[in-house]
């Protein structure tokens, strides 16, 4: 079930929760810019620390109530669900923990805004770096297919659907791994379907963005993998339109395709590995989750497996981890922070100054923030009565990760 808002109604005790503001923070750079909200570079006050800053408007969530939201049997309001969607990102954030996937340490709100305070990476986007290179080798797009992996199998043994992956949600930190973020359309699930409409098209698996609106599981993540992958060889996702319905046309043209056509300066291996992650049909798709290590496979499973193997079938059969493209890399090894922490990618991020926030668009960096925040506070003005009717609704929102959490992640 995904985190209820009306669990964190219980206030925590004030004495345990060092509740920031967002006055302690010094506004640095805008490192990007979103339908709702806003990534800042920020420094906390008191130590100096850098930290990634997003911040969402409050009235902007409250009109969101308005669109569709998960197909489910309750009687919550479209706006009470819509506020647990939001407390959502922070509910899942605070729970894991993982070399891949970028570390929370504090929320908090004011009259206009929602905060979530993050990890600053500072290699910045993926696609920021794929733009400059034009397209990675094989080798370089192995590695960070792996890390991506490594992260998105972590989630969904948590019972988390990402949803949302895309190079731009693919950070590189200093040592050039890669670092997934933004949670803000993931979802907590057990088994049952998901059925509303989420992320980013030309990312997007089928069956999300079909209009019969059948339901989707955890699959469509494993095809996002594929999509990003494909997109890291050749610099551009496997199917582009300027909407949806166009994108659907393309990946279902023809009936007897169940993948896209791949470049023929991609090795067999490749093709092979992609040809399972974009399988159109999601009950052919590759069952990554159930296939992921054949190490860890009991006999039984094992003898299934060969059974599978022998008859011809467009749906993929073998184990993930032990495909060919990864043959030269060492997942044990890659799995750890420690051997993160003290090795390098294989794109190493130049970085002069921290402050800079030099590996992020310009188009962001280069924004005058007094402006910005002269904008916002006019606006924020006109919307402040407004807002002190909906406060409640966020109550509860703040969070503290706590000392050691924050010696040992902060920049």
């Amino acid at each position: 079930m995904e985190g209820s808002v009306l669990d964190s109604y219980n206030i925590p005790n004030k004495s345990k929760v060092n509740k920031k503001h967002v006055q302690d923070f010094h506004p640095i750079k805008l490192l990007g810019e979103g339908a709702y909200g806003k990534v800042l570079l920020v420094k906390e006050k008191t130590n100096g620390k850098l930290f990634a800053m997003k911040q969402m408007c409050k009235a902007e969530i409250l009109i969101m109530s308005d669109e569709v939201v998960e197909k489910e049997n309750t009687l919550r309001s479209p706006k009470m669900k819509q506020v647990e969607r939001t407390f959502s990102e922070r509910n899942i954030l605070k729970e894991i923990e993982h070399p891949n996937i970028v570390k929370f340490f504090y929320s908090f709100h004011d009259l206009n805004k929602l905060y979530l305070v993050l990890q600053f990476i500072p290699g910045g986007e993926l696609f920021y770096h794929l733009n400059k290179l034009s397209k990675f080798s094989e080798t370089v797009a192995s590695f960070y297919t792996l890390e991506i992996s490594l992260a998105i199998h972590f989630l969904h043994n948590k019972g988390i659907v990402y949803r949302d992956l895309k190079p731009e949600n693919c950070l590189l930190n200093e040592k050039g791994h890669l670092i997934l973020t933004d949670f803000g359309l993931s979802k907590s699930v057990s088994d049952e379907k998901l059925y509303s409409y989420c992320g980013t098209p030309e990312y997007a698996a089928p069956e999300l963005l079909s209009s019969e609106n059948t339901g989707y599981s955890k699959s469509v993540d494993w095809y996002s993998v594929g999509c990003v992958l494909y997109d890291m060889l050749t610099s551009k996702p496997p199917y582009e339109g300027t909407n949806p319905v166009l994108i659907l046309q393309k990946i279902n043209k023809d009936p007897k395709k169940l993948w896209p056509s791949f470049p023929h300066y991609l090795s067999s291996d490749m093709k092979d590995f992609l040809s399972g992650l974009l399988n159109r049909d999601p009950l052919k798709r590759w069952d990554v989750d159930r296939l992921w290590d054949e190490r860890y496979a009991t006999k039984e499973e094992k003898s299934k497996h060969k059974k599978k193997k022998k008859g011809k079938s467009d749906t993929k059969t073998s184990y993930y981890k032990q495909h060919n493209i990864f043959r030269t890399l060492n997942w044990d090894k890659l799995s750890k922070a420690e051997y993160q922490n003290s090795t390098f990618g294989p794109i190493v991020p130049i970085i002069t100054d921290l402050n800079l926030a030099e590996n992020f668009d310009e188009e962001f960096t280069n924004r005058n923030l007094n402006d910005i925040i002269n904008t916002e506070v006019g606006n924020n003005a006109s919307m402040g009565k407004q807002n002190m009717d909906h406060e409640l609704l966020f109550q509860g929102f703040s969070y503290d990760a706590g000392t050691s959490f924050l010696d040992r992640y902060m920049m």
